[in-house]
């Protein structure tokens, strides 16, 4: 139940990132950021990798965890 959870999430958070290039852009990265974390520990999930791609290109990555 949680994974799901948590994909869904990803899932919806990758694409409103997905915009247009504007500082709400960095925003969105920074929340998201400040979101995956707790997420992480709570589902009990040692490492997390994030990565957002746009055409092809990584435009955020991020390790969580271990």
């Amino acid at each position: 139940m949680r994974r799901s959870v948590i994909g869904s999430v990803i899932v919806v958070a990758a694409a409103l990132l997905l915009g247009p290039h504007t500082s709400a852009q960095s925003l969105s990265f920074s929340l998201l950021e400040r979101y995956l974390e707790p997420l992480r520990v709570e589902a009990g999930i040692p490492g997390l990798s994030v990565s957002v791609l746009q055409n092809g290109q990584v435009v955020w990555e991020r390790g969580f965890g271990r």
